[in-house]
């Protein structure tokens, strides 16, 4: 009798939000008998993620305290060679990243590379170096853009992975962990980025100036949650009294928010799905699809630079509860999308149920939903939060 081996699994994180995305992935084909194992990258909070979480994982990279391209090349070609020796020695079934480095270094194996994307071709050489030598390449099926025939396309967004309903639940003991009292008054998250990595390096955001009016403005309503790219998370008071906040709290924390205000893509649509009124200026707006789609659902309010003045005008209506937020607070979406982890589970294990041929290029591969064409305007369905609102702040 012969007995398949067991499908053997590698995920490539190297930001926080790839953990997020990836590990209730693991978890479930850990459960189904699969062989999980993981390559990070030590940038921001994503060993503290790792770590948090209890997951055994090879660091494969750091990057250089002074980010230039050249530096970011470098990088990229030692993050790739840890992949590849990984893959040669514990020859996994398919690899599962958001990042060039997995895509590269499955290039001429017998492992299937998955490249996901959000953002698409507006990050430039991060996608062009990735999408045509991936083995497929999935994204939203609300994302407007083809990534080719080897494109699969899910139901729900990148977010939704790991803020679906079936996959978490906001803490309501909160208050209490973060020993805030009724007079700290409300809570914001201000999450501010560096904007040094490849793809948004020279991208517009908030200004100094602004970044400290929309902290003094957040804090005289009550306590702000600072997260700043590059440096621990921490809970700032009225008073001027920090606390640190551990990393795998922090969507908690978002969740039971007020008001978001940050530069960045990602924790914006993570407040959108969660239902809270997100405000966001970068020079990435207009060209990133979902934070469109959020802005046309009511959800995020986009700025473009130069627009400072507007955005803390916007926020601080917002707080004081008139017109200024895009949606009325305690309002959660209430459309239903699929479980965005349970689809990749399956893409996953029909993949690994496959035999790749060790060619240099790409193979098309196929999927258990293969949807070729994005949903049309009219189809649209709004994403779903996982939020409770019912409780006090």
């Amino acid at each position: 009798m012969i007995t398949r081996p067991r499908p053997r699994i590698l995920f490539e994180v190297a930001h926080p939000a790839h953990v997020h995305m990836f590990r209730h992935m693991a978890t479930e084909l850990t459960d189904r008998g699969a062989e999980v194992r993981w390559s990070s990258r030590d940038k921001d909070s994503t060993l503290e993620l790792l770590e948090r979480f209890g997951i055994d994982h090879v660091v494969a990279s750091r990057p250089a305290p002074d980010r230039t391209r050249v530096g970011d090349a470098a990088e990229l070609v030692r993050r790739s060679r840890t992949i590849r020796e990984v893959l040669r020695s514990w020859r996994p079934h398919v690899l599962l990243t958001r990042n060039p480095s997995g895509v590269l270094a499955g290039l001429g194996t017998r492992t299937w590379t998955v490249f996901d994307t959000d953002d698409g071709r507006a990050v430039g050489a991060h996608h062009l170096l990735a999408a045509p030598f991936a083995d497929v390449v999935t994204s939203s099926v609300l994302d407007p853009a083809s990534h080719g025939p080897r494109h699969r396309r899910y139901p729900g967004l990148k977010s939704h992975a790991y803020l679906h309903a079936n996959r978490y639940r906001p803490d309501p003991r909160w208050r209490a962990r973060l020993e805030l009292e009724p007079h700290d008054g409300s809570l914001s998250v201000l999450r501010l980025s560096r904007h040094d990595a490849s793809h948004d390096r020279r991208t517009d955001a908030l200004s100094e100036q602004a970044k400290q009016q929309v902290f003094d403005l957040l804090r005289a309503h009550g306590a702000v949650v600072l997260s700043v790219e590059g440096e621990p998370t921490r809970l700032v008071l009225r008073d001027g009294t920090e606390r640190p906040v551990p990393a795998d709290t922090f969507h908690d924390l978002l969740a039971h928010a007020a008001v978001c205000v940050t530069d960045g893509q990602s924790v914006a649509a993570e407040a959108a799905v969660l239902g809270v009124p997100a405000f966001r200026l970068s020079g990435f707006s207009r060209r990133v699809w979902y934070l469109e789609l959020l802005e046309d659902a009511g959800l995020v309010r986009n700025f473009q630079p130069g627009e400072e003045a507007h955005l803390v005008a916007a926020v601080a209506a917002c707080l004081a509860g008139g017109p200024g937020g895009p949606i009325p607070p305690g309002q959660a979406l209430e459309h239903p999308v699929a479980d965005v982890t349970h689809w990749f589970v399956g893409l996953i294990t029909d993949l690994a149920d496959r035999s790749k041929s060790r060619r240099p290029w790409p193979v098309r591969a196929a999927s258990p939903t293969p949807v070729s064409e994005p949903l049309r305007p009219g189809d649209r369905h709004l994403p779903g939060g996982t939020r409770d609102r019912s409780p006090a702040r």
